[in-house]
């Protein structure tokens, strides 16, 4: 019986890449065919901003740009398809979309289509392609990408199970802001799984997840019973260090 990713963070994810394509929109050249234009229009049509919403315009819009190579107009076309919006639900149509723009190297394709193999949806369940796709797009600096990753190493979804490297990616994950994949490198480092057992490291983790994980919190909360107020103290300075490194991370990206 195949296994599955029974997570929260491991999923298909229905979120429209849109980012600054609002603030950078120039309209004036989508008659002109020109692929940028068509995709920030697109975005307006789907937002509503600025626009009636229209996911019917969206996808006519969007169909244009990936036509033309543009990654992230593929990933939204796909969506489109995925979830029927705009458009009857077609998910061949969606995993050829998801396909074009995760082979162009879309890490948010690549997850995608990565859960698409893993659920068998819109092609045949297959594991290893799952793991394939979900390592281009942890490579790829993808946060849930990563957490996936770490999830197929851990559980050998795909691949021969290695906590080592399941521990790797759940940091590189956790350490790109991922507040599940905190939790779980606090877990791993408490009771030393992939990782060498570090109370005072576990403590850090905990406390980083802790405002937006209540599972962290309560394991920070128990695991401080257990230690001594100079461990304490420097769970709290690692802490700090990690969210500094986070921060660093984000502005170099």
């Amino acid at each position: 019986m195949k296994k599955r990713l029974k997570t929260i963070i491991c999923c298909f994810v229905s979120l429209y890449i849109c980012g600054l394509a609002f603030a950078l929109a120039d309209t004036s050249q989508v008659s002109d065919g020109d692929p940028n234009s068509q995709f920030a229009l697109g975005c307006q049509y789907r937002h509503g901003r600025g626009v009636k919403k229209d996911d019917a315009m969206a996808l006519r819009l969007w169909s244009a740009a990936a036509e033309k190579g543009h990654v992230a107009a593929q990933y939204n076309l796909a969506l489109l398809y995925a979830n029927g919006s705009g458009v009857e639900k077609n998910d061949a149509e969606a995993i050829k979309w998801f396909r074009k723009s995760a082979q162009a190297g879309f890490p948010q394709a690549q997850r995608n289509l990565g859960f698409c193999y893993q659920e068998g949806r819109g092609v045949a369940q297959d594991d290893a392609k799952a793991f394939q796709w979900f390592r281009k797009s942890a490579l790829n600096g993808l946060p849930d990408g990563q957490y996936c990753l770490a999830f197929c190493y851990s559980k050998g979804i795909g691949v021969k199970k290695n906590p080592v490297e399941a521990a790797k990616w759940f940091r590189e994950s956790a350490l790109n802001g991922l507040h599940e994949a905190q939790y779980i490198s606090g877990l791993r480092y408490k009771i030393g799984s992939g990782v060498d057992k570090d109370i005072v490291e576990a403590y850090a983790f905990f406390n980083l997840a802790s405002d937006n994980h209540d599972n962290a919190r309560r394991n920070r909360i128990q695991l401080a019973n257990e230690m001594t107020k100079e461990q304490i103290a420097e769970g709290k300075r690692r802490t700090k260090e990690l969210q500094e490194q986070i921060k660093s991370d984000t502005r170099g990206n």
